[in-house]
This record gives structure tokens, sequence and C-alpha cells, in this order.
């Protein structure tokens, strides 16, 4: 049964509050006279010296005990906890082959995108030492071309035997082979420890019109467009190039897309979806 705080207790825990408020942040130690840090813990708490330790209210004392006003011989800490980092501000659309690119939620790949996304390039970075160290020493053009050249070449194309599955970049860099969008995983997490903004590159679910089966790539938005990176060619092609394939879904850090695309011409119409991959 949930423990319901009496009036008393109320009253207590308010002037504690009271005292947070106006106890100074420094004390004196009573021996040498020179100003202590109360802001600091012990290395008994498990925690760093240093650490600063976030003001908290009091805890009400157990049941039945007497209420009495909080002592202020050991002034509590004041300093504020810090506050949470910003939320990441979700990318420019990433309007790709004459669709329009709809911010979502989530998808019904997003589970499997969050999850490879989470290992990063981890243990794979063993497995890239040399390309990385080269790719090191050049502009983020050559980089781009490097990276899809390198995995292209070191990853043998194996199709998934059974339902679909996504590869994370270490388990595709250290086995060598993985299918295509295993392939542009790796790719993305290769070019973001080269420093290539995580916002800049997507994961594109594509379906292709000609051989009717879904596919995947990377784009990397450039100065001169969206790249496209595509475990079938070593070619580096902009997206309003590549006629063959029609965006499904994109995801880049924690944002997902789906896809439309516009009917009615100029003067009105709207948007239509573009269906769900099949898989």
């Amino acid at each position: 049964m949930m423990r319901v705080p009496s009036r008393a207790a109320m009253d207590w825990l308010a002037t504690a509050a009271v005292l947070l408020a106006v106890t100074p942040v420094m004390g004196q130690d009573a021996a040498s006279g020179a100003p202590e840090d109360i802001m600091t813990t012990t290395a008994s708490d498990g925690l760093s010296p240093l650490a600063p330790v976030c003001a908290q209210p009091p805890a009400l004392p157990p049941e039945g005990a007497p209420l009495e006003p909080p002592s202020v011989s050991t002034p509590p800490a004041t300093e504020a906890c810090p506050a949470p980092p910003p939320p990441p501000v979700r990318p420019p659309a990433p309007d790709v082959f004459s669709s329009v690119a709809l911010p979502v939620g989530a998808t019904s790949l997003s589970l499997r995108w969050m999850q490879v996304r989470a290992m990063g390039l981890g243990e794979g970075e063993g497995a890239s030492v040399y390309i990385l160290s080269r790719a090191r020493q050049q502009e983020v053009a050559d980089q781009i071309w490097m990276i899809n050249d390198w995995v292209n070449q070191r990853v043998a194309y194996v199709a998934d035997a059974g339902p679909d599955q996504w590869a994370a970049a270490p388990e595709t860099l250290l086995t060598g082979k993985g299918d295509c969008e295993d392939m542009a995983i790796a790719k993305m997490a290769l070019l973001k420890a080269l420093g290539v903004p995580e916002e800049e590159m997507f994961l594109l679910v594509v379906r292709d019109v000609y051989r009717k089966i879904d596919h995947a790539v990377l784009a990397v938005r450039r100065p001169e467009g969206m790249l496209i990176l595509d475990s079938r060619t070593n070619r580096i092609l902009r997206a309003e190039q590549v006629s063959a394939y029609r965006p499904t879904f994109a995801y880049s850090g924690p944002f997902a897309w789906t896809y439309g695309y516009r009917f009615g011409g100029a003067s009105g119409g709207g948007l239509t979806s573009l269906g769900q991959p099949r898989r």
C-alpha cells in the first residue's frame, strides 16, 4: 500500500526545501579554516572523488519517528542536477528518386535499424584499420568513394537463407559477407568513424522496379546533391541519375521516413504512399 505523508511530514519537507535553497554551497573546514567543497563525494560512495552531488530533498523519517527540523550542521549540496542533453534535431527530408520523404515516428523495420545502429563500428574497426588510416588522409569526397569501393570488394554478397536479417557493421566486416543492407550499414559506420556526420547519411530501403525485388543503399548528403552508394556498383551517382529505385523507407540516427509521390500536377493534387517493402 502506498504511504501517504502526513501533514506534519509535508511541513517537514517544506522546511527542508527552504534550507536547501538558502544554504551556501561552500563550507569551511573546522580544523584548517580552509574552504571545504561539500559538492564532492568520497571514493567509498563508488563515485569519482570529485563528482558533484545533485541536490535531493531529504527522505521522510521512518514511520512513527519524531519529526525534527533538518540538521544544518552539514550543509546539503545545492548544485542542480545537469540538464538532460537537447533532443536530436531531425535532418532535412531525404527526398530522392523523384519521391517525397514523409517523417514518421517508426516503421515496420525501425527495430532492426535501432539494433544495428546501436552497435556502431565496434569490433569491426579492427578489420578496417587499413582503409580507415588511408581514408583519413583524404578529402570527404574521396573518403566516400574509397569506403564504397572497399566494402563492395571486401564483403561478399550472401543473401539471407531465411527471413531477412540485418547485420550490424562489426558482423559484416569481421565475417566478410552480407547482403545489400548489411553493406550499406557497414559503409555508414565506416564513414561516421571518418567524421561524416550521422545526420548527413541515410539508409534507404528501396524497391527495384525493374528486377521487382527489394534493395537497400546508402545515401550521403553533399553540397553537390544526394550521393548513392550501392553494393551493385562502384560508381557513385547522384540520386537524380538513378531511375531504377523507388524508395520505401529511410533511416538516419533516431529518425525514420516513409515515402510518397506527387500526383495531380503543379496546380494541385497531393501525395500518396509508396507502401510497404515486401519483406
